[in-house]
């Protein structure tokens, strides 16, 4: 209820939606709270941010040293203190438009479960998580194949090199299933359901390669032996 207060606040949330093509350093932050009209004091600065990447957990995402922390733990808070220059962040702009959809749509193709919001932008990380967690569970025959169909080596790739978590739900995988980035501020896309269906399939043929491989490589073992099945080869060997 203090102005001072609430100008100081949407100085902020005017930094932190102002960082959606690029990441600003906590510092361009803290300059614009102590400049004039704001003055504010260094010590209340932290709280006031803290506050602020509380509140935007679901939209705003923290790197250190360029690296991406999902959670704000109180050894990373005293790091922010003590060195906020450290520090950058980075809005995802999924919390509207074309993007909130898309994570809408993924999240109910990888049936994800409402989960408690104990991690900074939960929906975001909930699906990147879940599409990182099936492609780290490939055979490493799988996360080397060439014997895929290009959508499905694009999009092992783009998961398996992926470092930014928006980047790779909104640019590189689009591109890896021949669709368009879906641009910060695009309110209507209408490409979700093609998006989700080819990405499935890619999935699909990801999670299935290793069988299929065995399958294959079974078949050619009975051609080559000429016999009909398990009990003849297995004669045969002994």
């Amino acid at each position: 209820k203090n102005d001072a207060f609430k100008t100081a606040w949407a100085a902020i949330d005017k930094q932190l939606r102002a960082a959606t093509d690029r990441r600003i350093n906590l510092n361009d932050i803290y300059a614009t709270l102590q400049l004039p009209p704001i003055g504010m004091k260094p010590g209340p600065i932290p709280v006031f941010v803290t506050a602020a990447l509380i509140a935007t957990s679901d939209e705003v995402a923290l790197y250190e040293h360029g690296t991406f922390r999902p959670s704000l733990t109180d050894e990373i808070s005293d790091r922010l203190v003590r060195n906020p220059g450290h520090f950058e962040i980075k809005h995802f702009a999924n919390s509207t438009g074309a993007r909130r959809d898309v994570v809408e749509a993924l999240a109910v193709m990888l049936e994800l479960e409402p989960r408690f919001r104990k991690q900074r932008v939960a929906n975001v990380l909930a699906v990147v998580g879940a599409l990182v967690s099936r492609i780290s569970k490939l055979a490493p025959e799988t996360l080397n194949a060439t014997d895929l169909t290009d959508t499905a080596i694009a999009v092992r790739d783009a998961v398996s090199t992926a470092v930014e978590p928006d980047e790779l739900l909104f640019s590189a995988l689009p591109s890896a299933v021949g669709l368009r980035p879906i641009g910060a501020r695009t309110s209507d896309w209408q490409h979700e359901r093609r998006f989700t269906d080819r990405l499935a399939r890619a999935l699909e043929e990801l999670e299935g390669h290793y069988t299929k491989t065995l399958d294959g490589l079974l078949d050619e073992l009975y051609s080559r032996s000429r016999e009909p099945g398990r009990p003849k080869l297995t004669q045969q060997a002994k």
